[in-house]
């Protein structure tokens, strides 16, 4: 009796924790990283004390488990494995805690309900002081603007406002579409609002690739509803917005335009990818994939060698610039450097997979042929498409607070698919 009791409150407990663990990523990757690591700890228990079978012959566990054994033996491989461990070790947490979210929703279905109105606040809130914070050089609770071309909000000094708000908003689309499957969705003037006080404030944040994740969002919408004269009177408000801001201010025009050009194009020789700065590391990575084909040099050890004359590459145009980082800045490059071959094989099938998956729901939703339940699925790949999208510059495939964000939406997508992961009904 008192184990029942003690196993409710616990359930309990990590139930609300999880429905916060947006909110807990404004704060950095501490708490929301402990309730992951709770979470994965007590789906263990449970599926003991439960006796829930999952389904190791699912094509797809059955690679994600080969992934770990591949990043793990990288890291057992490389010249300091105690190092590496501490990214690749205990990955699979996130994984865990996916699941474990997918088991609140299938004890709760409301778990949804109430993750979708806390995370449509928060990004309302954060939007709004964003726009608060471009206007009075300030945020809500007084902090600086600290970078005069872009805005922070509560994450302060940490310029990643436009990189939380974007690889969010898949999800949260997504949760929408949950809760009213059984509804005929129409666009209304509030969903209307909040779509372009997201836009402008992922604009106002300045991050390049947010930027282009919302146009790739904002274009799938379109393509995605029947309501084609709604939607691009919505697009076209936020255009006319961000074309206002942007003769008004030049500022965006500056970073959005001007500097991407300048860092292009180096010279009139040259064509940058990216920056003089993203190739140097770009090349230092590939070396460094060249040298350690098959394993890499294990997580997290690219900044630990990449000062090595031979992986450490300086441009022709400009050798302020160095490939030496502590990542390398785009998620692919960094599977190969760092975990080699066969993991970035194993990586970019999933990817190719929810590629295809998405392409296939996009083209079904342009010939009219989706329901709600499959516009979810549209929306949780979209989500998964911009955050593992292969040609633009990225954060640490590893860095904790990335990885929640990212492995956030796959407890609903697990619960959609849940007879495939569990071989019993979970009680």
């Amino acid at each position: 009796m008192i184990k029942k009791i003690l196993d409710e409150k616990i359930f309990n407990l990590l139930f609300f924790l999880s429905l916060l663990l947006p909110v807990f990523l404004v704060t950095g990757p501490f708490l929301p990283d402990l309730i992951i690591a709770l979470n994965s700890l007590y789906f263990i228990y449970f599926i003991f004390s439960k006796k829930i079978q999952i389904n190791f012959s699912n094509i797809y566990i059955r690679l994600f488990i080969f992934w770990l054994v591949v990043i793990i033996l990288s890291s057992t491989l490389s010249s300091d494995p105690f190092h590496s461990y501490e990214s690749s070790l205990l990955y699979i947490r996130f994984f865990l805690s996916a699941c474990m979210i997918s088991i609140f929703i299938i004890k709760n279905k409301k778990f949804i309900n109430y993750s979708f109105y806390i995370l449509l606040i928060l990004l309302i809130i954060l939007s709004s002081d964003a726009i608060f914070q471009y206007i009075f050089e300030y945020n809500i609770i007084g902090i600086p603007k600290y970078n005069d071309l872009r805005v922070s909000s509560f994450f302060a000094e940490e310029l990643k406002l436009g990189s939380y708000l974007v690889r969010l908003f898949p999800y949260l689309i997504a949760m929408y579409l949950f809760i009213n499957k059984d509804k005929e969705i129409k666009p209304n003037l509030k969903i209307i609002f909040i779509f372009i006080l997201i836009s402008i404030s992922i604009f106002l944040a300045g991050e390049r690739a947010a930027i282009a994740y919302l146009f790739i969002i904002l274009f799938v919408t379109f393509l995605s509803f029947n309501y084609k004269k709604i939607m691009l009177f919505s697009s076209a408000v936020f255009l006319g917005l961000y074309l206002l801001i942007s003769l008004l201010d030049s500022s965006s025009i500056q970073r959005n335009f001007s500097y991407t050009y300048n860092q292009i194009k180096a010279s009139d020789e040259k064509i940058m990818i990216f920056s003089t700065q993203h190739e140097t590391i770009y090349k230092s990575a590939f070396e460094m994939f060249k040298h350690n084909i098959f394993f890499g040099v294990g997580p997290k050890n690219f900044r630990k060698l990449c000062s090595e004359d031979k992986y450490n590459f300086k441009t022709d145009f400009d050798k302020s610039f160095t490939g030496c980082q502590t990542h390398p800045h785009n998620f692919y490059l960094q599977l190969l450097a760092e975990t080699g071959i066969l993991s970035f094989i194993i990586f970019s099938i999933y990817y190719f997979k929810s590629l295809i998956s998405l392409f296939k729901l996009v083209y079904n939703s342009v010939l009219k042929k989706i329901n709600n339940n499959n516009l979810i699925l549209l929306y949780l790949y979209l989500g998964f498409f911009i955050n593992f999208f292969p040609l633009v510059p990225t954060g640490n495939l590893f860095n904790n607070w990335l990885s929640v964000i990212m492995f956030l939406p796959l407890g609903l997508y697990i619960y959609l698919f849940n007879k495939s992961v569990f071989l019993n009904n979970v009680r």
